[in-house]
């Protein structure tokens, strides 16, 4: 699964990464682009999106056990 933070800012980017696990995804790849994305580095500089990314994946981390095994 791809989730992209470009536009939205921390509470989009939050809900796409449920959506994202309530329809089943077992890996999600994070990226932020633009109108750009290929062939060059947009994501490493937004800076503003690595704590929400942090607090997601640590919310994740806590109810993973809980959802082995479901679908």
């Amino acid at each position: 699964m791809y989730v992209i933070g470009e536009s939205g800012g921390a509470r989009l980017l939050r809900m796409k990464y449920y959506l994202a696990v309530a329809h089943g995804a077992r890996h999600i790849n994070v990226y932020n682009y633009g109108p750009w994305y290929a062939s060059i580095d947009s994501w490493s500089r937004d800076f503003d999106l690595y704590p929400v990314i942090a607090k997601v994946q640590r919310e994740m981390a806590v109810i993973d056990p809980a959802l082995h095994g479901t679908t």
